[in-house]
């Protein structure tokens, strides 16, 4: 996308109001009594918003310190840290478990709660690819031998008309 969350957050942190559309601030699953920034659903409605913060001292007040609030709860380090700490334990985890059984995913990791359809869909493409590799190496292995038996034959015969002109 765009980027819009960041930029959400971005001015949320340096105390600015936001004026945004209700799927940006359902991306962000606010509520309206978190009073983080004001939601227009329609033209008129993101209008009054913009105007509103504007001319109120007292709303901009409130949604600045609300969304600044609102940034201390849900951007503190030490929080998220922890959670992408516990993520990267939990893919270690799945990792180690896929290698333990030979490179193949089974339903139990893949109900996993931190495994989203997309991580899903990369890691069964990954064991496809897998398998598609270990197909091609037997093919190419099975092609080698043809090969080699071919040469074989072909020196044999060599072999046997140089025996028969002598």
């Amino acid at each position: 996308g765009a980027g819009i969350q960041y930029k959400i957050s971005e001015a949320v942190s340096l105390g600015v109001p936001v004026v945004m559309s209700k799927f940006t601030a359902d991306c962000f699953s606010f509520e309206p009594e978190d009073n983080v920034g004001c939601v227009g659903i329609d033209n008129d409605s993101f209008s009054s918003c913009i105007l509103e913060l504007h001319a109120n001292e007292a709303k901009w007040k409130a949604h600045r310190d609300s969304g600044l609030e609102w940034i201390r709860r849900t951007h503190n380090h030490d929080n998220t840290m922890q959670k992408w700490s516990h993520l990267v334990r939990v893919g270690m985890d799945v990792i180690a478990t896929v290698r333990n059984n030979g490179g193949a995913m089974n339903e139990a990791l893949m109900e996993q709660p931190f495994l989203t359809t997309k991580i899903q869909r990369v890691l069964t493409n990954a064991e496809k690819n897998a398998k598609l590799v270990e197909e091609n190496e037997k093919r190419i292995a099975t092609a080698a031998k043809r090969k080699q038996r071919r040469a074989d034959r072909a020196k044999r015969i060599a072999v046997e008309r140089a025996v028969e002109t002598m």
